[in-house]
């Protein structure tokens, strides 16, 4: 964390725009996704629970640190927005966590579950693994009901991007973001505007300085609970 700390440091230093390589949510989806929960209209946040496997571990880098930072980070950096968006800027530093996992031949977490509970009661389960599989899922519950990727919410695609609200009592909505472009485009289309504006942030859904602080100190945490 010192080596992201000096990174921040040095990027309000010197004024200049730096915005975290999070693609995905610069996607309309997550725009819309961050609009609702704001609205207030899904009620109060109870549980959130994500998941997210892909085989890669023989191809990724065994200096990037393992499951947590290849795959991890992704569930963990939209855990925040939905805290952040649902419960206020403070909230997602405000926590206790546990986890456990397994190890890989070259030393690094391959797979790995956390349990977390935010001071306002809040709880949150995420599961990452590099090691089998290709699958994803993340759900939000509240006093009113359930929120349901149907589609990776990492990956969001050119079309077929959508979540489900169910509530408890009701019909069930779908959402859909379909803009042609996929999460790759979005980012350069942010980036371009932000420096076309003069800012040296990106604006959410998109990760600020401070939540890409905050999001990378998640895995710190995670990681030091699952190998103590």
């Amino acid at each position: 964390m010192s080596d992201a700390a000096a990174l921040v440091a040095g990027a309000e230093k010197a004024r200049t725009f730096f915005a975290e390589g999070l693609m995905y949510l610069s996607h309309p989806i997550h725009h819309k996704l961050l609009d609702l929960l704001r609205s207030g209209r899904f009620g109060q946040l109870r549980h959130v629970q994500g998941f997210y496997a892909a085989d890669i571990w023989q191809v990724v880098n065994p200096a990037g640190g393992g499951t947590l930072y290849n795959l991890g980070c992704y569930p963990a950096s939209l855990l925040h927005l939905v805290v952040q968006a649902m419960c206020g800027e403070d909230a997602f530093a405000n926590r206790q966590l546990q986890a456990n996992g397994n190890a890989g031949p070259d030393g690094n977490l391959r797979d790995s579950a956390v349990t977390v509970r935010f001071d306002n009661g809040v709880l949150a389960t995420l599961h990452s693994t590099d090691g089998y599989g290709m699958a994803h899922e993340f759900t939000i519950a509240t006093d009113l009901g359930t929120l349901r990727f149907d589609s990776n919410p990492w990956l969001p695609t050119p079309q077929g991007n959508s979540f489900t609200w169910t509530p408890y009592e009701g019909t069930p909505e779908r959402f859909v973001a379909d803009s042609g472009y996929d999460a790759f485009f979005h980012q350069l289309q942010m980036v371009e505007a932000a420096m076309a504006a003069g800012e040296t942030q990106a604006k959410r859904p998109s990760p600020r300085l401070r939540d890409s602080a905050e999001i990378m100190q998640f895995p710190t945490d995670w990681q030091a609970a699952a190998t103590t």
